[in-house]
């Protein structure tokens, strides 16, 4: 089942690859097909690790009361639920692609965020006078300081602090 969904996830990629690449040579925003790609990508890698570690996962299963009564069910489908999840985005986004190339959606381009022009204004970060959530409120691993999950610094940021 697992190696079945895999490689219809793999196929489904390149699939959206192959999109990307028309809709780039009619001059078509294609940030959020190239974003389902690396979260696809990067979710099938946490659903290969989900599935060799059932264990630590009903552990943190059973930290919450919700889960707790089904900690061992949820964490053994875990990873398929994953799965999953990885094909029907990469279905989302084939689709949409698909219109958009065809013309029967038009969408506005993706903002670009100059991260390092980001400022504290009022009780939010902008860009440009644009509102912007920055998604590093928290540690993450450095592959995901990128332009999908916030280009910010995590060491050296200099934003001030906010008060709450």
């Amino acid at each position: 089942m697992a190696s079945e969904s895999v490689e219809n996830a793999e196929k489904k990629i390149s699939k959206l690859n192959s999109l990307i690449i028309e809709a780039k040579s009619k001059g078509l925003d294609v940030q959020r097909e190239e974003l389902a790609v690396w979260m696809s990508k990067t979710f099938l890698g946490y659903a290969a690790w989900d599935e060799k570690n059932i264990e630590p996962n009903v552990y943190q299963f059973r930290a919450w009361p919700a889960y707790k009564k089904d900690a061992e069910k949820m964490a053994a489908e875990l990873a398929e639920f994953e799965r999953d999840e990885v094909n029907k985005m990469l279905d989302t986004a084939i689709e949409e692609l698909q219109g958009v190339i065809s013309g029967k959606y038009v969408r506005r381009p993706v903002p670009s965020i100059d991260w390092e022009s980001i400022k504290v204004k009022g009780n939010q970060f902008v860009s440009g006078n644009r509102p912007v959530y920055i998604n590093d409120y928290f540690t993450k691993p450095d592959f995901m300081v990128n332009e999908y999950c916030g280009k910010v610094d995590r060491v050296s940021c200099k934003l001030p602090k906010l008060a709450y």
